[in-house]
């Protein structure tokens, strides 16, 4: 009888150890997911600020330049130097020839009032 009061002991401490164990192993689940939508939720918010931020300084642009405002990516080539001599085109290494298409899209905007069109490029 004595023996199997103590198995029946043992069995019950491994039964209260096995579920302080799963327990423990479920709150640190629920701590690791916890964890993972808090940064979620950061970079969704990072990203939303990184979007108003991108939009007032494309508001603050068009309002400087008159209602004018352009983005684009181009790639860059080089330029033919016999052709940059046909043109008498000095100092052509700090110039830029933009598409017609860019050219036609500023028209549209009417930038041309707007005096001379100053450009600001960016390296990717």
């Amino acid at each position: 009888a004595k023996n199997l009061a103590s198995e029946q002991a043992q069995r019950l401490e491994r039964d209260k150890q096995r579920l302080e164990k799963e327990r423990i192993l479920e709150q640190r689940r629920r701590e690791r997911e916890e964890a993972r939508e808090q940064e979620t939720r950061r970079k969704r918010l990072d990203e939303i600020a990184a979007v108003e931020q991108a939009e007032r300084y494309r508001e603050e642009l068009t309002e400087n330049n008159r209602g004018v405002f352009l983005t684009t990516t181009l790639q860059a080539v080089e330029a033919n130097d016999a052709a940059v001599k046909i043109r008498g085109i000095r100092r052509s290494a700090d110039k830029v020839s933009l598409p017609a298409s860019l050219g036609h899209a500023l028209m549209e905007q009417e930038a041309s009032k707007n005096k001379a069109m100053l450009f600001e490029l960016h390296s990717l």
